[in-house]
């Protein structure tokens, strides 16, 4: 998207607000306020910086609790029963 000519804030707001205007869930979800459901992603870096640094996570925030982001790729996969 950035080599399409998007900046790093369009990119993040196409992935978060925007998508959920596309979906009809913006009073759900897409971005941080009382009352709506959110995961929260921890960066190393500032992904404004860089879009490239929204993989550079540091702890992911998953209905309420703080994982390491392997802790949350085995506790996916252990309810996915793989």
């Amino acid at each position: 998207m950035t080599q399409a000519g998007l900046t790093p804030l369009q990119v993040l707001r196409s992935a978060t607000s925007n998508g959920a205007k596309a979906m009809g869930l913006e009073r759900e979800i897409g971005t941080l306020a009382p009352g709506k459901l959110a995961d929260l992603v921890i960066l190393d870096a500032d992904p404004l910086a860089d879009v490239m640094n929204l993989g550079k996570i540091h702890r992911v925030v998953k209905d309420g609790k703080v994982y390491v982001p392997d802790e949350l790729m085995q506790s996916i996969a252990a309810k996915s029963g793989t």
